[in-house]
């Protein structure tokens, strides 16, 4: 997947080069070239956290709320880094960055969706209960 994210930079810059220096490629054209590479770079970029997450987890047999907390703090520990790579020195480009983000918070938002339905789903358990 690095590979193919690194690639897709080039691809980025080309286009950007060919629409603004050597003006070969409309507005229009740029738009759609460049709206086609984020989103493979953003489903690139989920593949890479997904696939991470799981191989971090594979061997681990913990519950499920356990492993759910652990990919929260995961994403946003990634999220820290990601910032921190952009914002000293700019280690990564900004469309990197920003289609980075977009995925991290994507994900962040399902953790934290299933969290919430999980509490709901306990205080539901309790209250019938009683």
């Amino acid at each position: 997947h690095k590979k193919e994210e690194n690639i897709l930079i080039g691809l980025i810059k080309e286009a950007q080069k060919e629409c603004f220096e050597l003006n070969k490629l409309s507005m229009q054209e740029y738009t759609e070239t460049i709206v086609h590479y984020q989103k493979r770079l953003n489903q690139i970029t989920t593949n890479i956290i997904k696939f991470q997450l799981l191989k971090d987890n594979i061997f681990k047999f913990a519950n499920p709320q356990k492993i759910i907390l652990a990919e929260k703090k995961k994403l946003i520990d990634l999220m820290k880094e990601t910032q921190r790579q952009y914002l000293e020195g700019g280690k990564i480009e900004t469309v990197i960055y920003t289609n980075k983000m977009k995925s991290y918070r994507e994900r962040l938002a399902e953790i934290e969706e299933k969290i919430a339905g999980s509490e709901v789903a306990k205080i539901i358990k309790e209250v019938n209960k009683v």
